[in-house]
């Protein structure tokens, strides 16, 4: 079987990630030279000899280098994967090789099918895809990315390929191979240079084939902090009271990808460094949080919400996070963990933040108990930046004062109760106002 031989010049990222050394080419006189503590010394002379200019070189350490190093490569916007691959790997003779290739099985570096993948991976993260779309129609292998909440079609390889590719997909998130007739869920991480992106790989049969979905979750491009997410100045401030509470259950809702679960991280981000035990149950564990303890839902072992929230009430936990609530038990056990001294944050999947009490009470939380245990409710969406293609999110927080809890005691109409919000209060579409006057979205 034949290989493709890839070699690189100084100025490319496998140079500078094996010796340390990132080579600036752009000033006429001379070459400026970025290098880490251990860089490699000994080729600089082949350096400045090749590029005819004496050399200045900055030093860094191992963290800051790695930044910069990911600043000039991965971050770099002047050419895409697919660019880079037409040059140096071209990408048909990659394909050609995939499809005489005998082991699908090749674990080698330079395996064609583990080259294309790469480069489905970094085209997704240059163009900062939130998901990626693999599935057959008319012969080809259409590749599409969730790209600032718009799906766009990126490009289209032979159909022929897709068994090949898929079968390595499900490989490293330990997936079976042979299973096309059911769906599938798995995870990995990978390291693209120092940056870890978590995959959640999700596939699915359709009429004749099978499609893969994998959700990017680039743990480094978050901002969890609450006051990087969107809100308005009054709103963090209010939302960061709410956080202070001892008890009581913290609601954020909106529709799927809206930064839900984005938001819950950040205020455990504000909150962890107090004294207290924080605990979450979650499905999957998106992002790693430090010192606090994570449990992911396993239904194959009978650890659903409801099972792990028990289990974690028996932790001696302050604050539990509870991934979502999808069902009546969740919700029961929720509602009760929170009128029993511990502080709930969690999400549902509801059109609006009013709607959400109508829903709990769908899933069997009388009115008395809702009043009793929610002390606020968070609704959020996403609106394109007003420069780039980058989206921001939007907020309305709902705060449970007296007028409120004794309209819903009557009632849990969203209309009704409307009525009884506060005189302070900022809906979402009155926040989409303001900020488009303040030009910081679009």
């Amino acid at each position: 079987m034949s290989r493709l031989i890839v070699t690189y010049s100084y100025t490319d990222y496998n140079f500078s990630k094996e010796n340390k050394l990132i080579i600036d080419d752009g000033d006429d006189v001379k070459l400026k030279i970025f290098a880490e503590k251990n860089a490699n010394l000994e080729i600089l002379e082949k350096i400045s000899y090749r590029f005819k200019k004496p050399y200045e070189i900055k030093w860094y350490d191992t963290e800051k280098f790695n930044l910069i190093l990911e600043e000039k490569f991965i971050n770099n916007n002047e050419s895409t994967a697919i660019q880079e691959v037409e040059e140096e790997l071209k990408i048909n003779e990659v394909i050609k090789e995939i499809e005489s290739t005998e082991d699908i099985l090749d674990t080698q570096d330079d395996a064609p099918v583990i080259k294309l993948f790469n480069l489905i991976l970094k085209e997704a993260i240059t163009k900062k895809a939130s998901d990626i779309h693999l599935q057959i129609f008319e012969n080809k292998l259409h590749i599409k990315m969730r790209i600032h909440g718009s799906f766009n079609n990126v490009f289209s390889l032979q159909a022929a390929i897709a068994s090949r590719l898929f079968t390595r997909i499900k490989i490293i998130s330990g997936l079976d191979i042979t299973e096309k007739r059911k769906p599938q869920d798995g995870r990995v991480t990978i390291n693209l240079g120092k940056r870890p992106i978590d995959l959640r790989i999700s596939t699915l049969p359709s009429y004749d084939s099978e499609r893969i979905v994998l959700r990017l979750l680039d743990q480094k491009s978050q901002k969890l902090q609450l006051n990087n997410l969107g809100m308005l100045d009054k709103q963090v401030g209010k939302f960061e009271n709410f956080l202070d509470s001892r008890n009581g259950i913290i609601l954020v809702t909106g529709p799927t990808g809206s930064g839900k679960t984005t938001t819950l991280y950040a205020a455990i981000e504000k909150i962890k460094q107090k004294n207290i035990n924080i605990m979450t149950i979650e499905d999957p564990i998106e992002y790693k949080i430090n010192g606090i303890s994570q449990t992911q839902v396993n239904n194959k072992i009978d650890l659903s919400f409801a099972n792990g929230l028990r289990s974690i009430l028996r932790q001696d936990p302050d604050v539990i996070l509870v991934g979502e609530i999808r069902d009546e038990e969740t919700a029961d056990i929720a509602v009760r963990a929170s009128l029993t001294g511990h502080l709930v944050l969690t999400t549902m999947h509801t059109n609006t933040p009013l709607g959400s009490f109508d829903r709990l009470n769908e899933l069997g939380i009388d009115r008395k108990m809702l009043t009793s245990s929610v002390i606020c409710v968070v609704g959020q969406t996403l609106e394109k930046n007003y420069e780039g293609d980058e989206r921001s999110g939007i907020f309305e927080i709902i705060d449970m004062n007296e007028e409120l809890k004794g309209a819903i005691s009557e009632s849990t109409e969203e209309n009704y109760l409307k009525k009884y919000l506060s005189t302070e209060h900022t809906s979402i579409n009155e926040a989409i106002k303001i900020k488009k006057e303040n030009k910081e979205i679009r």
